[in-house]
């Protein structure tokens, strides 16, 4: 088992004979996962991982997807391609040999998603989804002082705000805890638990629809933006802007989240689905995929989704006929 951003693992499997891989993803599905076992990702409604983007897009918008999707993929590829050529040295991979050839060879994809949580994609019998198997089912620099000034103004509502350090120039309304640590699970069980300002990390997306209740995002990089799209989309959470989070937009975010009826009927609903996601329990998927692995005859039963072309224009089409098409308009 290896998780998806450092392919170095196939290499190591390599070296000491491994032929039975899972593949697992910590966060959502990033593309060249499924891609590598031949499920092709449509850029025009399947947003990247790393894009701040929905499943309804304007053709700027998939522009942007297709952009940051060429970039990702060349740092993948480039950092992939330094790893294989440890290998060569070593001899565990044929001179001029792609880890992707080992890559291409698992058995098993699992990710630590749900479907019912995440835009429409298309998927294989290889992939399984276990989001929330890890969350424990018990009962720049920003101006913190619009924060605090936001949180003074809900006098009813106590704040506990994870802290690295107290400064003296800040004042903290009576209503905020500071604390460098927070049990956050726990803290969330609690039944006067209302909701939670994070950065649109997915654990932090799981552990709060586990309980059934709404989020404040604010996405800093990577999948942040992603994931902050998707539960928008499901009527779970409200986006901040990170570059300029104005108190007023602060208190309207708080407000929505623990006045409006809407978000927490949602999560309630999304908790549901995520407590009972599918016939299989968690554990014993993760267990059945990983025993599947394991197995010598396993390729006698294994179903091969058709392999993607991976060139530019099968999976950019879309993006150059319209470029194509404005340019000539321009022209004439």
């Amino acid at each position: 088992m290896l998780e998806q951003y450092d392919s170095c693992g196939f290499g190591i499997f390599r070296a000491v004979g491994i032929h039975n891989i899972v593949w697992l993803s910590a966060t959502g599905t990033y593309a060249e996962q499924p891609q590598t076992i031949g499920v092709n990702y449509p850029l025009s409604y399947v947003p990247n991982l790393f894009a701040p983007l929905g499943d309804e897009m304007n053709f700027l918008e998939r522009a942007q997807n297709v952009l940051i999707s060429a970039v990702t993929s060349l740092v993948y590829s480039s950092t992939r391609a330094q790893q294989s050529k440890i290998f060569w040295r070593t001899g565990d991979l044929a001179f001029g040999e792609d880890l992707l050839s080992t890559a291409r060879s698992s058995d098993s994809i699992v990710a630590n998603t749900l479907p019912s949580l995440d835009f429409a994609m298309p998927t294989s019998n290889k992939m399984a989804y276990i989001g929330g198997f890890t969350v424990q089912k018990q009962p720049g620099v920003l101006d913190m002082n619009n924060f605090f000034t936001a949180f003074s103004r809900f006098p009813e509502i106590t704040f506990i705000v994870k802290y690295e350090t107290a400064n003296s120039t800040v004042t903290i309304p009576p209503n905020v805890q500071l604390t460098q640590w927070i049990p956050q699970a726990k803290l969330m069980a609690h039944p006067n638990y209302l909701a939670i300002i994070t950065h649109g990390g997915w654990s932090s997306i799981l552990e709060s629809i586990n309980v059934g209740k709404p989020l404040v995002l604010m996405p800093l990089f990577a999948d942040h933006g992603k994931n902050s799209k998707a539960v928008e989309a499901k009527g779970a959470a409200v986006i901040l802007d990170k570059m300029n989070p104005k108190t007023a937009d602060i208190m309207k975010a708080i407000t929505s989240v623990t006045t409006n009826q809407r978000y927490r009927e949602n999560c309630a609903k999304l908790s549901r689905m995520m407590q009972d996601p599918s016939p299989i329990d968690h554990a014993a998927l993760l267990d059945y995929q990983v025993r599947r692995a394991a197995k010598l005859t396993r390729k006698s039963f294994q179903l091969s989704p058709k392999e993607c072309i991976h060139s530019p224009i099968s999976s950019y089409l879309e993006v150059f006929i319209g470029i194509s098409i404005a340019l000539v308009t321009i022209a004439s």
